[in-house]
């Protein structure tokens, strides 16, 4: 049986991020890959990558050269999976299948340790430096914040606690659930760690968020809403059927995922003004989740064939034949995944590709 995050990565990106699904079916001719055989990148950063492979749901960890440091098919059952302060070391807790386990697991250097009954570790730098949802004597279920010197404890409204963050760690969005309304918080994290906001509500279901420079969208699969640098008031988007979506510091990428026996696996990119006009649009066979580069605003959009790297006027500027996955870690610079695992880095000033010693790849 498939794990928690595998479930997560293949039937998420369908139904939670507002695909409709009316089946599973392979990819068509013509992809190297079946519509949900690709493995994912699930976190990367310059020293990392923790890469999900569905065929033997397995989370592997792999270094800046490209090396593969650790399997763990445990991790693959985790329902949050994330690299510390620096990839590959990793933590994975919870459970996707809500079969009620409480355990987390640290993967740092070269040691592997299970924390039982630790609650639902949300973000990590370390097990000392962790942002965690647990439930406390009395049935309290409450928000700590983890610090070496300190741990603080905020009440949690709801239940289903997810945390969205931003690329850069300075910024997340903390939502939970009660019935159809939510109730969300926007953390920011400075010299003195985190802080946190008072609650307020909302209808949205997801959040997507660049940084403490971009703005923050709130969304479910019919509505959206923008909060602006600086945590204005949120105003509504004139934008619906939002799957996922990622942002630059003056637009909004936004995706809708769908699958049908007519068309099959099918993924709509749209990349939007900061007021939900649309800038482009575009659709592409087979299931795709897309990322945008806060630094620069190009957007690295995988497809059946490559990678592709398009402007923010929607021209495609790059082609990286081969790559499965793409995850900008830095201005112009991405982490790219193939369909063996092997992850390599590229940025895109330099031209060509760099293998994963770092040398440069002038293979055409």
């Amino acid at each position: 049986m498939l794990g928690g995050i595998v479930l997560l990565c293949l039937l998420a990106m369908a139904v939670s991020w507002g695909g409709t699904v009316t089946h599973s079916s392979p990819r068509k001719e013509g992809g190297p890959e079946t519509a949900f055989a690709a493995p994912v990148i699930l976190d990367a950063d310059r020293y990392g990558a923790l890469v999900l492979d569905p065929r033997s749901a397995t989370v592997v960890g792999v270094d800046e050269h490209g090396t593969v440091r650790w399997r763990d098919r445990n991790l693959a059952g985790s329902a949050e999976v994330s690299c510390l302060r620096r990839c590959p070391d990793a933590v994975g807790s919870g459970s996707a299948e809500g079969t009620g386990r409480s355990s987390t697991i640290w993967r740092i250097g070269s040691v592997r340790r299970v924390q039982a009954a630790a609650g639902l570790v949300l973000w990590a730098d370390a097990p000392s430096d962790a942002i965690v949802a647990r439930t406390v004597p009395g049935g309290t279920q409450v928000l700590e914040i983890r610090r070496a010197d300190r741990s603080q404890k905020y009440p949690l409204g709801g239940r289903d606690p997810q945390l969205f963050t931003a690329r850069d760690r300075s910024l997340a969005v903390l939502l939970t659930f009660e019935g159809q309304k939510a109730q969300y918080r926007v953390l920011t994290r400075g010299p003195a760690g985190w802080t946190v906001s008072k609650p307020s509500r909302t209808v949205a279901a997801s959040a997507c968020l660049a940084g403490q420079r971009a703005p923050v969208v709130l969304y479910d699969a019919d509505r959206a809403w923008l909060a602006p640098p600086g945590r204005g008031a949120l105003r509504a988007l004139p934008v619906t059927h939002v799957g996922r979506c990622s942002l630059t510091t003056d637009s909004i990428l936004v995706q809708r995922f769908t699958d049908d026996t007519v068309h099959g696996p099918q993924t709509a990119t749209r990349l939007l003004d900061t007021s939900g006009h649309v800038k482009w649009q575009r659709a592409d066979p087979g299931l795709h989740p897309a990322n945008a580069d806060l630094d620069t605003g190009s957007i690295a959009l995988p497809t059946d064939a490559s990678v592709l790297i398009l402007s923010q006027a929607g021209g495609i500027v790059h082609r990286i034949p081969g790559a499965v996955d793409a995850q900008f870690t830095s201005a112009g610079c991405l982490v790219l995944l193939d369909s063996r695992l092997r992850v390599s880095r590229q940025c895109l000033h330099t031209g060509a590709p760099h293998s994963p010693d770092g040398r440069r790849d002038n293979r055409p």
